[in-house]
């Protein structure tokens, strides 16, 4: 058999397509075509005030999915404006079909506890945290501390109020917070075949003993993550890989070892119409689970590789629903109430649904108590800022999560040259502003902090976010 050469990648490997031809049968040569083809960008949209701002970007809706749009250039859209100020996130269209075909099926409740597992670099963590609302709570894991990092630093751009982020082995969850989680979500490491025309380092890494290695380790974390799941609760199993051995095997293997969870069917015309029946195998029917290629639905979505699962657990795997142990719960005692209180009044236009708490050193907004040492909290919440010299100095996740409540604000056009010298970290004009904390907006959405001193503005844009945008 010849190989497909593609536009990006080169060659792809012997033994894949291979197997991706018994796979698809007929279906193969529409894959390839599929292959050939310059893959399809994506963004989520991130309502603010319950408005979408994505200004002049050239994109279109995508049907059936909310705040879900394919980008219709190859600019480095990263350097916008809005994207610095989190008004969206860049994310594969694909990848958005696992939560989203979850919330079609209405198994996130509004004001849910969700744990997303293996979370880095947080697409489906800004969705779940959509899902779950202004009155739930998102762990937002990830085990690798650069990538936790990353994580952390989207977390904070798109200003998301309710989450935890952490940076712990997936055992932690298990052992400390059995039955904890209404919604778990275990985008699981692996072998990335859905990602060869995207990415070519996901070509040059692939090997043919690649997929059983990965099944290994997600079968490894799925049994130390499920005990944390509540009898009732979700589990949403993906992959961005085509091999049978990480996806319908594992699904198999899960309703082996676990007979309390039971697969789900999915049933939103939308997502269907976007996939393709997962392989048949025992114990799981065709259809059970779901599929994308790039040639799904006739080539009309055309993301990447994806697969999903939807599974109940009716039974709990880890005992009850734990008490929060020592060190879970964040530490009052010295927590200087009157200067944050002082603050919070003097800045904000309505104070915070939530009680403000002390961190690691820092004045933090916590969403709620959870169940974990807090070594292996990365942050916790929003930051709101640090008391120095008796008074508080914001940090930058409070301008993003709360700037929409400030009383000073400074609101530009994505295209205004004054927005342009603050994100480069300039000093700019604040004409008919009093003395105080305030925010910078790009059309209507935060994107940084300042401090006025007779009608000057002074930066507070973090140094490594700081761009020169006309270059």
């Amino acid at each position: 058999m010849k190989n497909s050469v593609n536009r990006t990648n080169g060659e792809l490997p012997e033994a894949f397509l291979s197997r991706m031809q018994k796979i698809l049968g007929d279906g193969f040569g529409d894959f390839l075509f599929a292959m050939d083809a310059p893959p399809v960008r994506g963004l989520r949209a991130n309502p603010v005030g319950g408005q979408t701002r994505l200004g002049d970007l050239p994109v279109r809706p995508v049907p059936g999915i909310s705040d879900a749009f394919f980008l219709d250039t190859d600019e480095r859209v990263g350097r916008h404006p809005l994207h610095h100020a989190g008004a969206f996130y860049l994310q594969e269209p694909a990848a958005m079909l696992p939560i989203a075909a979850a919330v079609a099926e209405g198994l996130i409740p509004r004001g849910a506890r969700a744990l997303d597992l293996c979370a880095a670099p947080g697409g489906k963590t800004f969705q779940l945290a959509s899902a779950v609302g202004e009155d739930g709570l998102l762990v937002s894991n990830e085990i690798n501390p650069s990538r936790c990092a990353v994580l952390a630093g989207n977390v904070e751009r798109l200003g998301l109020r309710r989450v935890v982020v952490t940076n712990a082995d997936s055992r932690a969850f298990g052992e400390y917070a059995p039955g904890f989680f209404d919604v778990l979500a275990v985008d699981a490491p692996c072998s990335g075949e859905g990602m060869f025309r995207k990415t070519p380092e996901a070509v040059a890494e692939w090997s043919p003993a690649s997929p059983a290695s990965c099944a290994e380790r997600q079968r490894s974390i799925l049994t130390a993550a499920l005990p944390s799941l509540k009898a009732g609760g979700i589990l949403i199993y993906s992959t961005c890989t085509y091999a049978p051995e990480e996806n319908e095997e594992t699904v198999a293997w899960l309703l082996r070892e676990y007979p309390a969870l039971t697969l789900l069917p999915v049933t939103d015309s939308t997502v269907l119409s976007y996939t393709d029946p997962g392989l048949p195998r025992e114990g799981v029917p065709a259809g059970a689970t779901r599929r994308h290629y790039p040639h799904s639905g006739g080539g009309c979505f055309g993301g990447e590789g994806q697969f999903f699962a939807l599974f109940r657990l009716t039974a709990p795997i880890g005992g009850s629903a734990p008490k929060i142990k020592k060190g879970g719960e964040v530490k009052r005692e010295r927590l200087d109430e009157k200067t944050v209180d002082a603050f919070l009044r003097a800045t904000l236009t309505r104070l915070p649904a939530i009680k403000p708490a002390l961190f690691k050193g820092k004045i933090v907004l916590p969403p709620a108590p959870i169940p974990l040492p807090e070594n292996l909290l990365y942050a916790n919440g929003v930051t709101v800022g640090e008391i120095r010299s008796g008074r508080l100095i914001p940090h930058h996740a409070f301008f993003s999560a709360y700037g929409i409540d400030f009383q000073r604000k400074l609101d530009f056009p994505s295209a205004d040259p004054a927005l342009a010298a603050y994100l480069h970290g300039d000093v700019i004009p604040a004409p008919d502003l009093s003395d105080g904390w305030g925010v910078v907006l790009c059309e209507g959405v935060p994107i940084g902090g300042v401090h006025i001193t007779g009608a000057v503005a002074k930066n507070l844009y973090p140094k490594g976010l700081r761009r020169n945008l006309s270059q």
